[in-house]
């Protein structure tokens, strides 16, 4: 299979609590303390998203450009045991392959 040259944006958003039975992530950028604030990203900011449970050590990869995405804490034994999955679901969402995407190095 041939090795595809491109980009592919990821934007990493973290937690470490969980609010009401589910882990929260707010798909915004800037920061609280900067003067304009935080705002929504556009559709095209980014492709996929790294959703990291910090003490967890999970990652979930999403290409839903959703304003903010949770995920319930029942459903991390699941998702632990299918992280890479995610990320092959969020490359099939962008019309890619994640195994013609892997690295390799070059010799």
């Amino acid at each position: 299979m041939p090795r595809l040259e491109m980009t592919v944006r990821v934007q990493v958003k973290t937690t470490t609590l969980p609010q009401n039975g589910s882990y929260r992530f707010e798909m915004r950028k800037g920061y609280r303390n900067n003067p304009q604030g935080t705002r929504p990203y556009g559709t095209d900011d980014y492709d996929i998203a790294a959703l990291v449970i910090l003490p967890l050590d999970l990652v979930i990869f999403t290409a839903e450009k959703l304003a903010s995405h949770r995920i319930a804490a029942h459903r991390l034994e699941v998702l632990s045991a299918t992280s890479r999955h995610s990320l092959s679901k969020a490359f099939d969402a962008l019309g890619l392959s994640l195994h013609a995407c892997a690295y390799r190095p070059r010799h």
